[in-house]
């Protein structure tokens, strides 16, 4: 067990704050609901790990999920110890791999996410690309994360295909009405899908309030726009709830150049992403692109 996908149970309304990025209201729900379910208990404890994971609370994640735990914790525990130590990647990958390579292991839901996230962090999307299609039937969140994939590598109109046949299965689900407003603002020179993505976003926070993950979207959408005015408010709001949220330090950091901020700022900025997730794949490509940059300028000194 461990599937974080929509569904019509008593973990919804939780699924639904997670979706969304409102972490703290979903731990809230997710420590007010009673569970006999077994596989249910399972599905709350990994959704409230992975809020804590979002909210920088890896040492709690750490300490929190024993060796006799079920499989699903143990994967997100595996991925929290990923997060938090860059000499850990090596054994991560390799347990990983172990696990995916099992017959039983490979099915559960929450093992293919983290070798998904892992493999991504390790920008092996090949490989993170396969698993995000695997699974009997594959869920609705891996069919997200394969779209947010293939957006990550410039492949906008698969994305567009992969978000029709997640429509197929589930059209009303949060995820797949989030994944619809990916798609529109990954489609780079339509202004109209990047306006419909727009839409998307803002009527979400609308019904659902403004949480980390909708207010990124709309930032996102606003900058695709060209207006980086519009964008550095909206950041503004998101910064004031939550501070330490990786996806709005990059998109404060990206806005704050476009709209020629001082570089005491943005460097500011940058040592609080490095901070709070010194593994962020934007802070690995800017390391990567900072790394050739000094190879070039020395090659011509």
């Amino acid at each position: 067990r461990g599937v974080v996908g929509d569904g019509g149970d008593d973990l919804f309304e939780l699924r639904t704050y997670f979706h969304l990025g409102n972490f703290s209201a979903a731990i809230t729900e997710g420590n007010s609901i009673a569970i006999d379910d077994e596989g249910s208990k399972i599905d709350r404890d990994v959704i409230l790990a992975r809020c804590n994971i979002a909210l920088g609370k890896l040492d709690d994640v750490i300490a929190s999920i024993s060796d006799n735990s079920p499989q699903a914790l143990q994967a997100i525990k595996l991925y929290a110890q990923y997060l938090k130590d860059a000499s850990s990647h090596e054994i991560a990958v390799m347990t990983i791999n172990e696990w995916l390579e099992d017959p039983v292991s490979s099915n559960n839901p929450t093992v293919l996410l983290v070798g998904v996230f892992i493999h991504a962090l390790q920008l092996d999307f090949d490989t993170a690309l396969r698993l995000a299609t695997k699974g009997e039937p594959v869920s609705l969140e891996l069919r997200a994360l394969k779209i947010q994939l293939l957006l990550r590598m410039d492949r906008a109109d698969v994305a567009a295909k992969a978000l029709e046949a997640m429509r197929a299965a589930e059209e009303d689900a949060t995820l797949t009405q989030l994944a619809a407003a990916w798609v529109g603002v990954g489609a780079s020179g339509a202004r109209g899908g990047i306006q419909e993505g727009l839409y998307g976003f803002q009527e979400m926070l609308e019904r659902h309030g403004g949480s980390d993950a909708v207010m990124n979207g709309v930032a996102v959408a606003q900058l695709a726009m060209e207006r980086a005015d519009l964008a550095e408010k909206t950041l503004g709001e998101a910064l004031g709830k939550n501070p330490n949220y990786a996806e709005t330090l990059v998109n404060v950091i990206i806005t704050a150049k476009q709209r020629m901020k001082p570089a005491e700022l943005v460097a500011r900025y940058l040592a609080q992403l490095r901070s709070v997730a010194p593994e962020h794949p934007w802070l690995k490509d800017l390391d990567e692109k900072e790394a050739e940059f000094d190879r070039l300028a020395a090659a011509f000194a």
